[in-house]
């Protein structure tokens, strides 16, 4: 359940640009410092579940997320980033993926 509500606010976060100054702009711009917090917690949750889409996707998009954060990782820091970097070109595409797996993982939960 904690991997889907995560993949829901890192796909709201990626998918940014397109809400408008609505209710849903207003609850991004909320989130918005907590962007590499969320990011790197979905790197940890794309890792632990590497095998499934949605752990493909929580990588990626924690990557493209908390790029800032993992400049500081010594050793392979400047790496994540320029992956961080290369992955961002895809970011709404992601964000939109995150948001629809997430929310039906969501409702597979529930029902």
């Amino acid at each position: 359940m904690i991997r889907a509500i995560i993949a829901i606010l890192a796909g709201l976060l990626l998918m940014g640009d397109f809400f408008d100054k609505g209710r849903t702009g207003r609850f991004v711009e909320k989130l918005r410092p907590f962007d590499a917090t969320i990011g790197v917690t979905a790197i940890i949750f794309g890792v632990l579940n590497i095998f499934s889409l949605l752990g493909v996707l929580l990588l990626l998009g924690g990557l493209v997320l908390g790029a800032r954060a993992l400049a500081s990782v010594p050793n392979v820091g400047d790496d994540l980033v320029r992956a961080g970097n290369a992955v961002g070109h895809f970011r709404t595409l992601i964000g939109f993926v995150l948001l629809i797996l997430g929310a039906l993982a969501v409702i597979g939960r529930i029902a």
